[in-house]
C-alpha cells in the first residue's frame, strides 16, 4: 500500500474524511483522535515525530477499518493544510 516516497498524514486524513471542512492541522488531528500528548514538548523535532507517528497509526487503523488498501492524493480535491495569517496577505 505505501509505495509513495512521501506520506502526508493530513492528505491521507482528508482522503477518508472529505466531509471535514475545517483546516486540518496537527492540533486538529490530536483532538480528533483524542491522543494524549501530556508531557510531550511540541515543536521539538523528536517529540513531533512521536506525535505524527501516533497520528499516522490512527489513520492507518481507519484505513484498515474501511478496508482501503490504497491512497491517492487527488490534486483536484481541496485539502486545506493551513491558513495564511492576515498579516502576510498584504
Amino acid at each position: 500500500m505505501l509505495t509513495n516516497p512521501v506520506l502526508d498524514t493530513k492528505a491521507m486524513f482528508t482522503y477518508i474524511h472529505p466531509e471535514i471542512t475545517e483546516v486540518v492541522s496537527t492540533d486538529f488531528l490530536i483532538r480528533y483522535y483524542d491522543l494524549n500528548t501530556d508531557g510531550i514538548h511540541r515543536h521539538n523535532a523528536l517529540a513531533d515525530c512521536d506525535v505524527i507517528a501516533r497520528i499516522f497509526e490512527s489513520i492507518l487503523s481507519e484505513y484498515e477499518e474501511l478496508q482501503l488498501d490504497h491512497f491517492t492524493a487527488d490534486p483536484k480535491q481541496m485539502m486545506k493544510r493551513f491558513v495564511i495569517p492576515e498579516m502576510y496577505m498584504t
